[in-house]
């Protein structure tokens, strides 16, 4: 089954209150400084237009009305390559992201990550002498790293109480 791309899982982690977008440690990763969505047009995303703002938002917006527990199609919906007539912002929002992703660096904070912990697929073949060629489980390892990739990326912010990325109950 397809999963979250990096363009589709930055979706499903914005909240409507700019998280994690108006966070200082996301921030200075990702050089946007006003959030996504500035009321005010002089602080738009660079490329940006009040067009592509509201664009974009609206797609955001359709995303999120899908119920949660329909993630295949919150998937589905996130990462159709063609787009759609109705939303717009959805291959701006794509294609703005894949410009930005390896500036960002955020994959190479994810790997070495992994690497340091010792729990990077290959590590992990290398560790167990192993001649299998089976995938490792990420459900077993990524657990072990979420706490500390969480606070690279997002800083101390991800944790706070009150924060609904991170709820305690579903």
């Amino acid at each position: 089954m397809p999963g979250h791309t990096h363009t589709s899982t930055l979706i499903a982690a914005y909240c409507f209150d700019g998280t994690p977008w108006n966070w200082p440690t996301w921030q200075d990763l990702t050089g946007v400084h006003h959030g996504l969505f500035p009321t005010d047009d002089a602080k738009l995303l660079y490329g940006w237009t009040r067009q592509n703002a509201s664009d974009v938002k609206a797609f955001f917006n359709a995303y999120h009305r899908i119920p949660v527990h329909q993630d295949d199609l919150c998937i589905a919906f996130a990462n159709e390559r063609k787009g759609s007539p109705q939303y717009p912002g959805h291959n701006f929002w794509r294609e703005w992201v894949k410009q930005r992703w390896a500036h960002w660096g955020i994959h190479s904070i994810i790997l070495n990550e992994l690497k340091e912990t010792r729990i990077h697929p290959q590590a992990i073949f290398l560790q167990e002498g192993t001649k299998s060629f089976a995938w490792p489980n990420a459900n077993e390892y990524i657990p072990i790293v979420i706490d500390s990739l969480e606070i690279q990326l997002f800083g101390e912010d991800v944790f706070h109480m009150g924060s609904d990325i991170l709820p305690s109950q579903y």
